[in-house]
Order: structure tokens, then C-alpha cells, then sequence
């Protein structure tokens, strides 16, 4: 299954639905229309002081990696 967001996503959702759904990226839905790719790497630059959402990263990067 594919993982969308809508655009206004806020980073700390966007981080734990990537978590859940153990998923690396999320495609980015405005109006059924693909308007992007938003991925773990693109979460950690734009949050990068926020010790959560680092922590949210790496247990995805975990899960992804099936350790």
C-alpha cells in the first residue's frame, strides 16, 4: 500500500506515520495529485535540533532494515 500525507502534514506526524507504517518515504497528495516525496532524510534536516523526531527516524530506519 502506498503512504500519502497531504501537504500541511506537520513533521512530527509525517515522522510517526513512517514509523507505523515502517516506510521510508511518503508521497505527498494535494487534490488526488502527486505534489511530492517526503522522506526520513528530508525529516531529519528539517528537524534536526528535535531529539524526538531523531528518535522516531531511527526506529524506522530499524524497522525498514528488519532489525
Amino acid at each position: 500500500d502506498l503512504v500519502t500525507v497531504a501537504p500541511d502534514i506537520s513533521t512530527r506526524e509525517a515522522a510517526e506515520l513512517m514509523a507505523e507504517r515502517q516506510v521510508r518515504r511518503v508521497l505527498v497528495c494535494e487534490n488526488d495529485r502527486l505534489v511530492g516525496v517526503a522522506s526520513i532524510g528530508d525529516l531529519a534536516v528539517k528537524e534536526r535540533s528535535d531529539r524526538r523526531i531523531g528518535d522516531t527516524l531511527e526506529e524506522i530506519s530499524q524497522g525498514v532494515k528488519g532489525t
